[in-house]
């Protein structure tokens, strides 16, 4: 039988055509569709300390170079991520892109607790669709096996491998083993004297001011330096002795002084020159006076009342041993506060009466 080559050829020709007019149209259905997927998985995690995790991952198919944004869901106690799942916080890449790279992402995350977690991608063009990484399983406040120290990384597949910091690319740094944008890290200005940093800026110090200094016998009187004998007039038969801080003033001081800790300094004359100008005797009565106060009109008082409720719990502690202990604790705690309080009272009077004030309880420490 002889072969018709050129009818051979022709058939041949004829159905190379139709299969190419067949599957062209697929071909490039399947390349668009290969360069609209991306594979992204979950690589796993390292733990740093008992506190410091980082979730790892990486996606790879980025053949066009395209924005790619990529980010982990994790929840605790449920593998379902579909519902009610965290996020991390995305990394958002829209130039230098990779056809494919690692990621991390370091979470805070609660001791001696179980989480799942996987790795999610998208591109920036199309957010809705997401590729999403393998489901992992991490439990906070556990050490494998085998393993005695941080840090550790346990890989996909639930193995133990040596932790090896991320690498990261310019202008990226490691930060907390995550790596960062260095233009995030901001330092503190450097002040050039006499400037200072004052929330994060350099600013010039506040100016000081120093007190007026009088020399005697000069008196301080509203910031100015005036003679002592220009401050003083001759009291009215009305009036009691300076720096008693009772009677009655001339001019416009009127009643100001007859009250309070202070009792002189206070009144004035016609020509508001102080009359009563405080002195050394009257320093003494002031820190006489406050003493008084402290010891009979707050720790007297605040005594009563604890001595009062030890013995209201002593009264119900219905044989309560703790009670009893508590009630005998409130008793020996307020008298110790009283002998100390007293103590201090009485050198206060002691030390008032070698320097010559007056005090108040009619003691003669030294018999003169």
């Amino acid at each position: 039988m002889k072969i018709n080559f050129k009818l051979l050829l022709i058939t041949t020709l004829i159905s190379v055509g139709a299969v190419s007019l067949f599957f062209t149209p697929n071909a490039k259905i399947l390349a668009q569709t290969q360069q609209d997927e991306i594979v992204v998985n979950t690589s796993g995690y390292s733990v740093l300390s008992s506190s410091s995790f980082i979730f790892g991952g990486y996606y790879s198919g980025n053949f066009d170079k395209k924005g790619f944004t990529t980010y982990f869901e994790f929840k605790k106690d449920n593998p379902n991520l579909n519902i009610g799942a965290e996020e991390t916080v995305k990394i958002v890449r829209e130039t230098n892109i990779k056809e494919s790279g690692d990621f991390y992402s370091s979470p805070e995350l609660n001791l001696f607790s179980n989480y799942y977690f996987r790795a999610v991608g998208y591109f920036n063009d199309n957010p809705s669709q997401k590729f999403y990484g393998n489901v992992l399983n991490l439990r906070t406040g556990y050490i494998p096996p085998g393993t005695t120290a941080y840090p550790f990384t346990i890989n996909e597949n639930g193995s133990v491998v040596s932790y090896v910091p991320p690498i990261c690319i310019a202008p990226q740094i490691l930060v907390n083993g995550v790596c960062e944008d260095s233009t995030l890290t901001t330092t503190p200005p450097v002040c050039i004297a006499p400037q200072i940093l004052v929330d994060s800026a350099c600013k010039d110090p506040a100016p000081i001011t120093m007190p007026t200094i009088c020399i005697d016998p000069q008196i301080l009187v509203d910031g100015v330096c005036k003679d002592l004998a220009s401050t003083t007039t001759t009291p009215t038969p009305n009036s009691s002795a300076p720096g008693t801080g009772a009677g009655t003033s001339t001019g416009s001081g009127s009643d100001v002084g007859k009250g309070g800790l202070v009792k002189c300094g206070t009144e004035r004359d016609k020509d508001n020159n102080i009359t009563n100008p405080c002195g050394f005797n009257d320093v003494l009565t002031l820190i006489n006076t406050i003493v008084k106060f402290i010891l009979f009109n707050l720790a007297l008082p605040i005594a009563a009342i604890m001595f009062a409720y030890a013995g209201f719990e002593l009264v119900t502690s219905g044989g309560s041993t703790e009670k009893k202990s508590k009630a005998k604790e409130i008793f020996t705690n307020v008298a110790i506060g009283l002998i100390f309080v007293a103590a201090a009272f009485l050198i206060i009077q002691a030390i008032l009466g070698i320097v010559g004030a007056r005090t108040d309880i009619g003691i003669n420490w030294f018999g003169f």
